[in-house]
């Protein structure tokens, strides 16, 4: 009875992740109709959090060395903005507040997925997996074909030889995002079969046809990973090399576009800015809400004044399009050089927790080094950590990371069943 209980409890929790995953899946759409969904992303990686720490201490739940270590470099690292914040009185209350909810969802949508769903073994719901995105992988690619053949929807900007597709989202952008989150599904279900190949080539062309060198660089290093994990418990370094020589080559181009072809371009002056920002605030940066998030275009800083920034094409008041179109420039000149280097800290503890799942399943492996790629590559472009699709890509990274220990609890009630068994038998 217990046991069908638990059962039944694992099942709703599954679809329960599964709805909220669809949800932010699709949230770009939903939020252009009804404005309400604009906030889900905040909600579900913020507002939620204490919910999740009850749950916490509820289920007795035990987290890694890396993720304690996590907690506590971003409770420095939002200190440090507390600190500026109140020391230099840029911004009102109500802007620190909303931006350090913006700045802080990703790491609430690791810890929503991995203490709230937790208990989910997602092996175990691979045919409800495989049926839902390989159904929105044939419907995204029949429309996009229908699109570049009709033109049915408006298109993103001309890059190659035609208009970049963007289909019913706001931007390429987020068709891009739309793709790797179903790769990434795609990924976790696959079995080396052709059909698998089939639906794997279906969405990595809608990807390519968004024209983002983030998605295209991110379809080539999947390609590269992709064949040996299928075959090894480990990645080779020629693979790790040739995935490196993609990255480099896939963002310098992009970097060189954004930040130094032109001196007025706004990602250039948010980074040469967020330098001065950071030298003249030394060591905790201007504080929440001030510069190069989207809180500081909403709340206009008035630092944008004071460095002569007001006057640029898409970071005036009136127009602050490209403000939060960086995101490390923002953490310097926001946090200053001690944020800087307390949010690297905590990248680098979350490709510790990644690097655990190096000898336990390829697919999951994959599962979670594509997100956390993509969200990396992306930061050099835009504010991908601060932006709504991070609390999506961080909730695939926090189910990921507890699947070992669910699988090992699994073999543990294994052999106390066993074990219980063989005595009784002996009595």
């Amino acid at each position: 009875m217990d046991s069908l209980y638990y059962e039944r409890n694992r099942n709703k929790s599954f679809f329960l992740f599964l709805g909220i995953t669809l949800l932010l899946l699709y949230q770009d759409l939903l939020q252009q109709y009804v404005p309400v969904f604009k906030s889900v992303d905040e909600f579900i990686g913020f507002v939620f959090l204490p919910v999740v720490f009850i749950l916490y201490i509820y289920k007795n739940e035990k987290l890694y060395k890396e993720e304690q270590i996590i907690i506590f470099l971003y409770i420095l690292f939002i200190l440090t903005g507390i600190i500026s914040s109140l020391v230099n009185k840029f911004q009102s209350l109500s802007a620190a507040i909303s931006d350090l909810v913006i700045v802080s969802k990703f790491l609430g949508g690791y810890f929503f997925a991995r203490i709230c769903f937790g208990g989910v073994i997602l092996m175990d719901y691979r045919k409800y997996i495989r049926a839902t995105f390989r159904t929105i992988t044939t419907v995204t690619f029949v429309i996009t074909l229908l699109d570049i053949i009709f033109n049915v929807f408006p298109k993103g900007d001309k890059r190659f030889f035609m208009h970049s597709e963007k289909l019913f989202f706001s931007h390429p952008t987020y068709l891009a995002l739309f793709c790797v989150v179903t790769l990434t599904y795609l990924t976790l279900v696959f079995e080396n079969r052709l059909t698998d190949y089939i639906y794997l080539l279906q969405i990595i062309l809608v990807c390519v046809s968004t024209f983002r060198m983030k998605a295209i660089g991110m379809v080539i290093i999947y390609l590269l990973f992709l064949t040996p994990l299928r075959k090894l418990k480990y990645i080779k370094a020629v693979t790790v090399i040739a995935a490196a020589i993609v990255i480099i080559s896939c963002i310098i181009p992009q970097i060189n576009a954004y930040y130094f072809d032109s001196d007025d371009s706004p990602r250039n002056l948010l980074t040469s800015t967020g330098i001065k920002i950071a030298n003249d605030y030394f060591p905790m940066g201007s504080g929440f809400g001030t510069f190069g998030s989207y809180i500081s275009g909403a709340a206009y800083s008035p630092l944008y004044n004071m460095y002569n920034l007001s006057s640029t094409w898409g970071l005036t008041k009136n127009n602050p399009f490209f403000i939060s179109d960086t995101f490390w420039p923002m953490i310097l000149g926001q946090f200053g050089y001690m944020g800087l280097f307390l949010f690297i800290l905590v990248i680098l503890q979350f490709s510790l927790l990644i690097k655990k799942l190096r000898d336990f399943d390829s697919n999951i492996l994959l599962f979670c080094l594509i997100p956390f790629i993509y969200l990396l590559v992306s930061s050099t472009s835009e504010s991908s950590f601060a932006n709504y699709y991070s609390v999506n890509l961080f909730m695939i990274i926090g189910v990921a990371v507890s699947q070992t220990r669910q699988v090992n609890h699994l073999h543990n009630d294994a052999s106390k069943i066993i074990k219980k068994g063989g005595l009784e038998c002996q009595r």
